[in-house]
């Protein structure tokens, strides 16, 4: 299994790594674009991500951005949805409106920041 994280704060991405490295081959990216980028390159050396952690709040293209993108690469290779990567957004927003429109697009779980380690860990089973 391959996970993927992708947040511009690399405390962020070390304890993300942390509790769940053991379980899968981490690679981290620490902009939108350089995560969008890898999953791109995983999806065409048909080796993909099974789960992706994004953060929204990024510089440059955002997190929802990046979810969107993601999820029509999946949908340009044939992938239906509910088939593709599963994608944790984690973020430090707590608004409805921005969890509502991760969902819409079709994300699979969202963490809000600060999250502890069994919420973390709760999650990546869910989402397995």
């Amino acid at each position: 299994m391959r996970i993927l994280l992708v947040d511009n704060e690399a405390a962020c991405r070390d304890l993300l790594e942390a509790i769940i490295g053991n379980r899968a081959w981490v690679d981290h990216a620490e902009t939108g674009e350089k995560g969008l980028a890898r999953f791109l390159k995983a999806r065409r050396d048909d080796d993909p991500y099974s789960i992706v952690f994004l953060d929204i709040m990024m510089p440059g293209i955002d997190g929802q951005e990046v979810l969107d993108r993601m999820r029509a690469i999946e949908c340009e290779a044939g992938i239906l949805p509910g088939h593709g990567a599963k994608i944790v957004m984690v973020s430090g927003l707590d608004k409805h409106d921005e969890i509502f429109e991760s969902f819409r697009k079709q994300c699979d779980a969202y963490i809000i920041k600060p999250a502890t380690v069994s919420v973390i860990n709760e999650t990546l089973e869910k989402v397995m």
